[in-house]
This record gives C-alpha cells, structure tokens and sequence, in this order.
C-alpha cells in the first residue's frame, strides 16, 4: 500500500468517513495500480509487458482479443460483479451544461446492447442479436459511388460483371415531353394533362408515364417518341433492347397498339428516348391523343 488518507466534508463524499487508498500488486495479468475508496476499486491502471490498461470501477482491466491485432491499449469500464445488470457510460459534452450539445456512449447491461445517445435521445444501437438499429435519424452515404455492399452473399453462378454493392436511391416526378423523330420542339397538352413518376434502386429505374391531348394536329408522319425521362438508361444491345409496355394508346378515334405483325405496343428503349413500337407508330394526329407506359428499366 502506498499511502491512505481521510476525506471529509459533504462536497468530497456525502458526509461519510472514507479513506482513500492506493495499492500496487501483481497477478495473472501483470502490475496495477489500484485507486480505492472505501475499501472498493474505483479507478486501476494496469500494466503488462509493453501493453497499458485503464479500469474505472475494475478491478482487473484485460482486453478481450481482437481477431488479427495486438491490443497494446485498453479503457474498461467496470460495473458491479453483483446484483442486476448495470450500464457504463462515456459522456462527451460540448457545452458546460445544459440539454444540447452532448454525446453519450453507452453499453445498456441490463439490455446487452450497445448505444449512442445525442442530446438525450438515443440515435443508434447495437442489439444483443448483432442486428444494427438507427432509432432516430437517417442512414446518410456521404461519398457518391458508395452504399451498401453485398459482397458477403453468394453469387450467380452464370453472371458476369458482377456488382454488390447498392448505391442509390430515389424517387420523385418528372414530365414527359412528347416529340416526333427529326421534330424541333415538343407538343403541348393544350387543356389535357400529363404526369410522371418513377423510383430508382441502384441501377434499376421504374418509370410511370400518362400523356394526354384532346385536341392536337399533326401530319408530319414520323413515330412518336417520349422524352425527357429523370435518369439516361441503357439502349439497344446496352440495355438488352429493354423496354416499357403500353397502356394507353388512342388517336384517330380510336385505340391503337398490339398487332400480330409487329407484337405488344411497347415504348422502346433508344438514343433518343423511349420510341413508340406497334403497328402505326406513325399515324398522324386530329383529335384526342393519349398515351401511357410504365415498367422498369436498366440505367
């Protein structure tokens, strides 16, 4: 034992009598130095060969093994060996006092859980399970190009080019703007409408689109084409010749599409966007147009 002394006075310990204690010794795991209070340890500092650790409220601070690594340092916070389960606690403060602006890392014993608590709410977890749980706020991947990597799953046995990692995603509106091959500008709705929607996973893009004009004329005789999609996809032999299926398709006084020459009216995947395929693809307008597709796509 190197020294003892007595503290007194509410402001150091309640009011109670307690002597202060500072013990050297060696065991198992090498040298300490063991601060006590009352008797009990509150705060050790042990040493073995070229290796330091730090127990608060531990008696023998030792690292648990770290698969590939030497653990040349250890902070352990110790709790009580009995009775119900404890938490310990590392609490970082940016501000002298107050409730914001404070950090608290924690590891719930009574939950066998690890937590991260920002300004008094608790933001991310750790289950007993392994399971990862963001209790408040989002999931933010800060570099483009980055997500959530696969890798660890297997592969198919007959792909190529493989990638596993998942990068984006979106989802939102857009217009579609109906257009003529060769045309310079885009047609108008007059008093109908349009609307568009799609949501991007990765790279797989799934579009929703409906065009509509009561009243348009046009003789150029040219196919139609719908432009102005949210994200530039694969075309031709790029994209496997992907397309969109038709929905609505009706011009002339009529429905127009499917056709036993020419298959299931379809919005081709091309350079130029997505080109109207079916049997009059070319028929001019006088009257109510109207069209539609929706399906997913490769970007």
């Amino acid at each position: 034992m190197i020294g003892t002394g007595r503290a007194t006075g509410a402001g150091q310990n309640d009011g109670a009598a307690v002597y202060d204690a500072i013990n050297s010794e060696s065991n198992a795991y090498g040298s300490q130095h063991r601060f006590k209070i009352a008797g009990t340890d509150c705060f050790t500092i042990g040493y073995n060969g070229a290796k330091g650790y730090v127990g608060i409220n531990d008696t023998v601070p030792y690292p648990d093994a770290v698969s590939g690594n030497t653990v040349d340092t250890c902070l352990e916070l110790g709790g009580s060996m009995t009775g119900n389960d404890k938490a310990s606690v590392i609490k970082l403060n940016g501000r002298a006092s107050g409730s914001v602006n404070k950090c608290q890392l924690q590891w719930a014993g009574a939950n066998n859980r690890f937590d991260i608590t920002v300004n008094g709410s608790t933001a991310f977890q750790i289950q007993a399970n392994k399971d990862v749980e963001i209790t408040d706020g989002n999931l933010v991947i800060g570099t483009s190009g980055h997500g959530i990597d696969f890798s660890a799953t297997s592969n198919s046995s007959v792909g190529s080019n493989i990638d596993e990692t998942l990068t984006d995603y979106e989802q939102g509106t857009w217009t579609p703007q109906l257009i003529r091959n060769g045309g310079s500008s885009y047609f108008s709705v007059g008093s109908g409408n349009r609307y568009g929607y799609y949501k991007r996973v990765g790279n797989l893009l799934f579009l929703s689109f409906y065009w509509y004009n009561p009243s348009l004329t046009d003789s150029s005789g040219q196919y139609w084409i719908i432009q102005g999609l949210p994200f530039g996809v694969k075309t031709s032999s790029g994209g496997a010749y992907q397309f969109l299926p038709g929905g609505y398709y009706y011009m002339m006084g009529q429905n127009v599409g499917d056709s036993a020459a020419y298959g299931s009216y379809r919005w081709q995947s091309n350079a130029n966007g997505l080109v109207l395929y079916s049997a009059s693809n070319n028929i001019n307008a006088s009257g109510t147009v109207e069209f539609s597709g929706c399906g997913t796509l490769c970007i």
